[in-house]
């Protein structure tokens, strides 16, 4: 069961974040954005996946460098009672 023998944390970026890193591996390697509007289809999808994100802890990453988010990640596990 995902989250409950181990930490799940789910990194999190706008639309507009996920489309610029998207477009700069190439946006002709993800099939689901293929179509006529990737932008929409990024936002589409985060809608009908925001129960299942939600479901675990959320770490945004917009305007954070790697080495942040690991900092942040750390810094959750480190406090967990449960360590």
């Amino acid at each position: 069961n995902l989250g409950t023998d181990a930490h799940v944390f789910c990194l999190t970026a706008t639309a507009e974040d996920i489309y610029d890193r998207v477009a700069a591996d190439g946006i002709d390697e993800r099939p689901l954005l293929a179509g006529p509007d990737p932008r929409s289809t990024i936002s589409e999808l985060l809608i009908e996946r925001a129960d299942g994100y939600g479901a675990f802890i959320q770490i945004p990453t917009g305007g954070r460098s790697p080495e942040e988010i690991v900092e942040t990640i750390a810094a959750l596990i480190e406090g967990d009672p449960a360590e």
